[in-house]
């Protein structure tokens, strides 16, 4: 496994976090070298590397997962604009609807990172990636409500934080589902069957959260229903 100190040593005996420039590369490093090393042949792999890169998130060191869940979902709504207040009820700006396979997963970002690091080189990964397309983002309080996102939209309390540190982005994902995966020819076009959710948050220096939803499109019986 690929490992980078979270501080650094100094005479003293006295132990200081790393500086930020200092930190981003190791995160860049990480994601990069644990990368190259997944599988990217076979049938135990995904076939999409935009959906490879959630794996180095369960190997890091510097994350712990909390929470995962994969349920079937009908006419999933996938956030492609703020969350807003209209008629009482909070709703998306703009949304669309998907039906298929819904992977959640939630982890505790350690050692000093902050959840902002990591979805910033998850994303600009993503954006070299000639397979994922970025649909929507949002930062801070042009997002909405912090509160609503945590508990309504994910599901997840604990991703409630301060509404200026919050960050989300949508990708769309193409040739996602693997060579033997028959949900995968639900989608005619063969581009898009997947979307990627990403949503960062924050409390405190010590409670920093990252949560990604992966949704595999495929059709499902009483989807329009």
């Amino acid at each position: 496994m690929v490992t980078f100190p979270a501080s650094v040593q100094v005479t003293d005996s006295h132990t200081v976090q790393a500086p930020w420039h200092l930190r981003s590369l190791q995160v860049v490093c990480f994601f990069v070298l644990l990368y190259a090393a997944l599988p990217q042949q076979g049938l135990a792999a995904p076939a999409s590397p935009a959906l490879q890169l959630v794996q180095t998130l369960d190997q890091s060191p510097h994350t712990e997962s909390i929470a995962v869940s994969t349920a079937i979902v009908r006419n999933h709504e996938i956030g492609l604009g703020p969350l807003q207040k209209i008629g009482g009820d909070w709703q998306f700006e703009d949304s669309e609807r998907q039906s298929g396979e819904l992977s959640r997963q939630t982890w505790q970002v350690l050692n000093g990172y902050t959840s902002l690091e990591l979805l910033n080189e998850l994303s600009a990964t993503l954006d070299n990636l000639q397979e994922a397309t970025l649909l929507y983002a949002c930062d801070g309080r042009r997002c909405g409500h912090g509160a609503q996102w945590a508990s309504k939209i994910f599901g997840e309390r604990l991703l409630y934080g301060r509404q200026d540190l919050q960050r989300y982005r949508v990708y769309a994902i193409a040739n996602a589902h693997s060579a033997n995966d028959a949900s995968g020819e639900g989608d005619s076009a063969g581009a898009q069957s997947a979307r990627m959710v990403i949503y960062a948050s924050a409390r405190s220096e010590d409670r920093q959260y990252l949560h990604v939803d992966i949704l595999k499109i495929q059709p499902v019986a009483g989807a329009l229903l």
